[in-house]
C-alpha cells in the first residue's frame, strides 16, 4: 500500500509524512468512513481512495499530530465516503432501471397474453401515446432516439410512455374482466 502511494511523492519527507499519517490515522479514517457508509468494503475503499487524495495535498500537512491535519483527513475521508455512497446508489438505481426496462410490458400484467393481442390493445391507445409506445416496443428505440424522431423532449417521451403503459394496463385489465 505504501509503495503505491509513495510513488506519487517526490521527496523522502512526504513519504515519511504519509507513513506516519497512515499509522496514526488509519483507524480514525475507517471509523469516519464506516459512520457514513455502514459497509466495511465501501469503507475500506473510501480509506484507500482518501489516502490517494491525501498524496495530492501532502504539502499542506505541516505536522502529522496537529488538529489541522486531523481536520484535513476528516474532510477528505468524509467527502470520499459521500461520493462513494452516491456512486453506489446511482449504480443500484441504474441496475434496477436496466432490469425493469428489459421486462416486456406485457409480462408485467399477464404472462399468457400473446404478442398479437398486445399489438391490438396498443392500437386502442390515443395516437400520441401509441406512437411513442410503438417506437419503444416495436422498434426498440431509446428515449433519445424517439425524442429526435418526434421532435419532442426526452421528458415528454418518458411521460407519454408512462401514460401509455398506464392506459395499456387499464385496457388489459378491462378486457381480462370481460373474459
Amino acid at each position: 500500500m505504501f509503495g503505491f502511494c509513495f510513488t506519487f511523492s517526490d521527496n523522502l519527507t512526504d513519504s515519511q509524512k504519509l507513513e506516519q499519517i497512515y499509522e496514526k490515522y488509519v483507524k480514525y479514517m475507517k471509523y469516519v468512513a464506516m459512520s457514513r457508509l455502514k459497509n466495511e468494503q465501501l469503507a475500506e475503499d473510501a480509506v484507500a481512495t482518501s489516502l490517494l487524495e491525501l498524496v495530492k495535498c501532502i504539502n499542506k500537512v505541516d505536522e502529522v499530530n496537529s488538529k489541522k491535519t486531523k481536520s484535513l483527513i476528516y474532510t477528505i475521508v468524509n467527502h470520499t465516503s459521500i461520493n462513494l455512497f452516491n456512486k453506489s446508489v446511482r449504480e443500484q438505481t441504474e441496475n434496477i432501471n436496466t432490469y425493469i426496462n428489459t421486462i416486456p410490458i406485457y409480462e408485467n400484467f399477464f404472462e399468457n397474453i400473446y404478442l398479437e393481442s398486445l399489438y391490438q390493445q396498443i392500437d386502442k391507445i390515443p395516437s400520441k401515446y401509441k406512437d411513442v409506445l410503438k417506437l419503444r416496443v416495436y422498434n426498440e428505440l431509446s428515449v433519445n432516439q424517439i425524442s429526435e424522431i418526434l421532435g419532442i423532449t426526452n421528458a415528454t417521451v418518458r411521460k407519454r410512455l408512462e401514460r401509455a403503459k398506464r392506459m395499456l394496463k387499464q385496457i388489459m385489465e378491462e378486457e381480462s374482466e370481460n373474459v
